[in-house]
């Protein structure tokens, strides 16, 4: 079969094809009909079902960020955030930093490169110093569930011409952090090699962080996991490398239950045949109907 059109929602021998589909909107649907069936079956329960449903997850997750200064999770109890997690459940995730390392020197001839200040030289010379640093922090605890802090760089534009000395170069990274190696190591370690890079007094470098999310650290045991293993017996609870919205609605005084757990395989996500079982998606219907009963019982 060809693949199907990217924003097609096209259905084929019962799977949905579609950008999105399992990252995160079959989730995301199936949490928002499981609230329109409890409403409309008339049955009492005690509490408050919330629908909390953002914007710019991919893009430094701003939506929850501004739910959670509204205070939206301070009053609340339990909270699902249905990213695709199937076979698994995830109480715990790791931080996320995004960020740029950029570099400031001087122009000149490669002919001449004395007289300029190479400023892929300086950010090879960070990359090489913050790579020990980082492989001693990570050394000194490893997670239980997420296993050890990690950092990448990803991407290095610099340079104009090639026989010019750089005089603007960008380095740019992701970090992926652990409640026992946190956001502040990290970001400390970046702070400290730049401040050493620079005392040199060749050139500059500065950091931007794009992005600052925490890591989500969850209960393993708690009437919403009771409830989840309920639906599915076989499910384990997996740490997830990958970061969610549960970076910034976590991140409260407030310590509520807290769990990832949603239809479709987060291996499929972003790929170019995303795709959802649409039996599986309905199926997560009737569990989230089942989990909002049990817990608001």
């Amino acid at each position: 079969m060809d693949i199907p059109p990217p924003y097609g929602a096209e259905i084929h021998d019962g799977v949905m094809y579609g950008r999105g589909t399992t990252d995160m909107k079959a989730g995301l649907t199936a949490l928002i009909i499981a609230m329109i069936e409890l409403k409309e079956s008339g049955q009492d329960f005690s509490g408050t079902v919330r629908l909390l449903a953002c914007v710019g997850e991919e893009i430094g997750m701003l939506g929850s960020k501004q739910l959670t200064d509204l205070g939206y999770t301070e009053d609340i109890d339990g909270m699902i955030i249905a990213e695709p997690s199937t076979p698994y459940y995830n109480t715990k995730h790791k931080g996320s930093i995004q960020y740029q390392v950029i570099a400031h020197g001087r122009a000149a001839h490669s002919s001449t490169p004395e007289k300029g200040v190479n400023t892929i030289q300086l950010i090879n010379d960070f990359i090489n110093k913050t790579n020990v640093k980082i492989d001693e922090a990570a050394a000194t605890a490893e997670n239980d569930m997420l296993g050890k802090m990690l950092n990448v760089f990803n991407m290095i534009e610099g340079g104009n011409q090639i026989n010019s000395v750089p005089e603007y170069t960008v380095l740019s990274g992701n970090a992926r952090t652990i409640p026992e190696v946190g956001n502040d190591v990290v970001v400390g370690i970046f702070n400290d090699m730049i401040e050493d890079i620079n005392a040199n007094g060749q050139g500059m470098l500065e950091l931007n962080l794009l992005q600052n999310n925490q890591y989500a650290d969850g209960d393993n045991d708690s009437v919403l996991v009771d409830l989840i293993k309920v639906e599915d017996p076989q499910s384990e609870n997996r740490g997830l490398s990958g970061a969610t919205d549960g970076s910034n609605f976590t991140n409260v005084d407030n310590k509520f239950d807290f769990v990832i757990y949603g239809p479709g395989r987060i291996d499929s996500a972003h790929t170019l045949n995303e795709s959802i079982e649409v039996d599986q998606y309905l199926a997560f219907i009737d569990k989230y109907v089942n989990i909002y009963k049990g817990y608001l019982k």
